[in-house]
């Protein structure tokens, strides 16, 4: 996960499925939960789990290192690691072409908030936003903020904390670590809709691994199908795969 922009796929050429032996494969990923991360030292997540199935099921296996972000990718480019578990355009490293996989960001309210939806970011005006200062929120939000009242916070875990407390009215914030956090820490928020952008995120190869991608991207594609990854999202964030899709089907369109 990387930065909020859509991802242009592009299609490579790779050996087929039979040509795969059976290997070892490093990967390497920065913190992002509910996707991966370390739990007790040890690597757990959506992704996680979902890349040792599948791999798994190609008679491979495979073993993970978190990372800075910037230095897994160069680590990644250099051939140290195969590939990292989730990002987008990172040229000029190989994409998978199945991901169940999105980087939502969208407006969380206090829980008594009253609507559940939002047209227009004029529909905050006035009301108190908990905005992290070190974080580009985009061209948008930074005009539509002039006519907010700020709060600025160092982090997105005070903002959650603080709209479950009522101390703030909104923030705009990673929704699915957003909804593992509040459930972990028994939060009270309501999320927004529409989700504000939302871009698709894959494992990415060295480019001398290509020929991994294609099967990897059969097996992913296997699990969405047979109910694994909605199993996965049901077990970290208690919603089904389908309400995740549906909810990355409309996005808000900054004008």
């Amino acid at each position: 996960m990387k930065k909020i922009t859509p991802l242009f796929l592009v299609f490579f050429v790779v050996q087929p499925l039979s040509t795969v032996s059976a290997d070892q494969l490093k990967f390497c990923f920065e913190s992002w939960e509910p996707f991966h991360y370390l739990a007790e030292g040890k690597p757990t997540g959506i992704q996680v789990e979902l890349v040792d199935k599948a791999l798994t099921s190609l008679g491979h296996t495979v073993t993970y290192k978190q990372l800075p972000y910037a230095r897994c990718i160069k680590e990644v480019k250099r051939g140290t690691y195969d590939a990292i578990l989730l990002t987008s355009d990172e040229e000029p490293l190989i994409p998978t072409t199945v991901t169940p996989v999105f980087w939502e960001m969208g407006f969380v309210a206090r829980p008594n908030w009253s609507s559940e939806n939002y047209n227009s970011l004029d529909v905050f005006n006035g009301n108190k936003a908990g905005l992290v200062k070190s974080y580009d929120y985009g061209e948008a939000v930074a005009k539509a903020s002039k006519n907010w009242d700020l709060e600025p916070s160092t982090d997105a875990i005070t903002n959650l904390r603080k709209l479950s407390a009522g101390r703030i009215d909104f923030t705009l914030v990673d929704l699915p670590w957003a909804q593992m956090v509040a459930k972990r820490e028994g939060l009270q928020i309501k999320i927004l809709s529409p989700t504000f952008t939302s871009s698709p995120q894959y494992t990415y190869f060295n480019e001398g691994k290509g020929i991994y991608v294609a099967p990897l991207s059969a097996a992913v594609q296997s699990l969405i199908e047979d109910g694994t990854v909605d199993n996965l999202y049901q077990k970290y964030l208690g919603q089904s795969y389908g309400q995740i899709l549906a909810r990355n089907k409309s996005t808000y369109a900054p004008k």
